[in-house]
């Protein structure tokens, strides 16, 4: 077994005089380079919490919130209000549950859609200004060259995103829409199938009550006018 190398003492103060953090990457042993919160011996980051928690003495509480994402605060408030327009809406789509939550989250992927791409547009004007730059000759000139091949590289890599979420939303739309018309489907043979049921007992009171001849008269009339019509509704075996 591989002996472990002693970590250095931590430094106790940034470059600026500050406290400095004094936890540890754990998987590079590293110190980290943030300032300790006023009263603790680490940062925000790792346990010392936000300032009304620091002000009653209080550690932070075990696993931070996600800041960013669909797990975030902001995002379940904006996905829950979405959530609630689908099912208002009484769509045949967003009927189930489970499908309306899905059909808001693609809202709010392809509401965040529209954020990146008024980005990618201002990337674009910045790339055709530096571009214009890059053209002088000089140590600039290559510092915005390099600025541009970062650009460059931010562009296609949001453009991408645009494209798979495109994509994505549109097979969920599919998805959603298939499953949609199955359940109406299915709904419309189970109907179907208990109104057989209800024309069977119908045929069995009838020819309890009714001469043979009459019987027949209306049993034909019903597979004329109602039974074969609701046969055609139900699912191929």
């Amino acid at each position: 077994m591989a002996k472990r190398t002693k970590q250095p003492n931590p430094e106790p103060y940034l470059p600026n005089g500050a406290q400095r953090c004094q936890a540890r990457s754990k998987s590079t042993g590293q110190q980290c380079k943030n300032p300790a919160v006023s009263g603790y011996s680490v940062c925000s980051v790792h346990g010392a919490g936000t300032r009304v928690r620091v002000a009653r003495g209080e550690r932070k509480p075990p696993g931070r919130p996600p800041i960013h994402g669909l797990y975030s605060q902001r995002a379940q408030a904006t996905l829950r209000a979405l959530y609630e327009e689908v099912l208002a809406l009484g769509d045949l789509d967003a009927t189930d549950r489970e499908v309306a939550m899905l059909k808001a989250v693609v809202w709010y992927l392809l509401e965040g859609a529209e954020a990146i791409e008024a980005r990618q547009k201002a990337l674009e004007a910045l790339f055709a200004h530096l571009e214009a730059l890059a053209q002088e000759e000089g140590r600039e000139a290559r510092a915005y060259a390099q600025v541009l091949g970062q650009i460059e590289r931010l562009m296609r890599e949001a453009q991408s995103y645009l494209d798979r979420l495109g994509e994505a939303a549109m097979r969920v739309v599919t998805a959603v829409r298939m499953r949609a018309d199955t359940a109406a489907k299915n709904a419309q043979a189970k109907a179907a199938q208990a109104l057989l049921g209800y024309v069977d007992e119908l045929k069995a009171v009838l020819l309890e009550h009714l001469e043979p001849e009459e019987y027949e008269a209306i049993r034909e009339a019903l597979e004329r006018r109602v039974l074969l019509r609701a046969a055609h509704a139900l699912p191929p075996e």
